[in-house]
C-alpha cells in the first residue's frame, strides 16, 4: 500500500511540475511600454492620409489609438490619440469600441481577426504586428 501511495505521489509532483501555464488571450494582447499593435486592414480600408495606426492595449481594458503621419523635417509623429475600450470574450472574440470580431490566430507578435462588414457582407480581416515606437 506505501508502494502505491509514493508512485501516486510521484506522479502527481510530476504532473504539476510538468504543466506549464498558457496565456490568457488578454496577456497576448496587452502591450508593454512602447509596444504598440500596428493595424493592417485586408481589404485595404486605412484612410490614406495616414501612413500608419496603431493601438496599444492596456491592463484596464482601454487602448489608445495612435495615428502616424510622416513629416520630412520632424520624422514619424503622433496626430491623433485617445483612449477606448476593449475586451475578449470567452469564445475567442475581441470586441474593441463596439466592433466584435473573431480572434483567427494570436501569439506574442501578431494576431489576426476577422468580422463581416455591415453594409457589403464581404469579411474583413485585420492582422495586428507588434512594433517598438519610441
Amino acid at each position: 500500500m506505501k508502494k502505491h501511495t509514493l508512485t501516486l505521489l510521484i506522479l502527481m509532483i510530476c504532473f504539476l511540475f510538468s504543466c506549464k501555464r498558457q496565456k490568457t488571450l488578454e496577456e497576448y494582447i496587452i502591450n508593454g511600454e512602447n509596444e504598440y499593435w500596428a493595424v493592417w486592414v485586408l481589404p485595404d480600408t486605412i484612410d490614406k492620409m495616414f501612413d500608419g495606426k496603431y493601438y496599444q492595449f492596456q491592463k484596464d481594458n482601454t487602448f489608445k489609438t495612435l495615428l502616424m503621419r510622416k513629416n520630412e523635417l520632424l520624422g514619424i509623429h503622433p496626430i491623433f490619440n485617445k483612449k477606448n475600450s476593449w475586451a475578449v470574450t470567452k469564445d475567442s472574440f475581441f470586441t474593441h469600441n463596439g466592433l466584435k470580431s473573431k480572434i483567427i490566430t494570436i501569439n506574442d507578435d501578431a494576431f489576426v481577426l476577422s468580422n463581416e462588414d455591415t453594409l457589403t457582407g464581404e469579411y474583413i480581416h485585420t492582422i495586428l504586428l507588434k512594433e517598438k515606437i519610441d
